[in-house]
């Protein structure tokens, strides 16, 4: 089992976005329950450079903007799809999705 984490801008429509993707591609099952998903508020950074098209913020200055974690479990063999699907559906030029693998202990 792995754990996909992507950070995104706070905006509803775009997490619930992003959180349908990813499950329609096999994440965020526990149990039962499917679009199992943990998401958190925080910050995000980043700096545009001149061959940049940011959504957000200006290009040639250092950017603060609230965005939200989220995180997701997803089958090792689902995990590669579910990062595909969070692709299409991302506004963001550059997206950081992150994937580790889970230990049971």
């Amino acid at each position: 089992m792995f754990k996909l984490f992507v950070f995104a801008p706070n905006e509803e429509r775009i997490i619930k976005a992003i959180i349908s993707a990813a499950a329609d591609a096999g994440a965020g099952v526990i149990g039962k329950y499917t679009h199992c998903a943990f998401v958190a508020s925080g910050k995000g950074t980043w700096f545009a450079g001149k061959n940049t098209n940011p959504k957000e913020g200006k290009k040639n200055r250092l950017e603060y903007i609230n965005h939200v974690k989220i995180e997701m479990v997803c089958p090792k063999d689902k995990a590669q799809k579910a990062a595909d699907a969070i692709r299409t559906v991302h506004p963001y030029e550059e997206i950081a999705i992150d994937v580790i693998k889970l230990e049971n202990i």
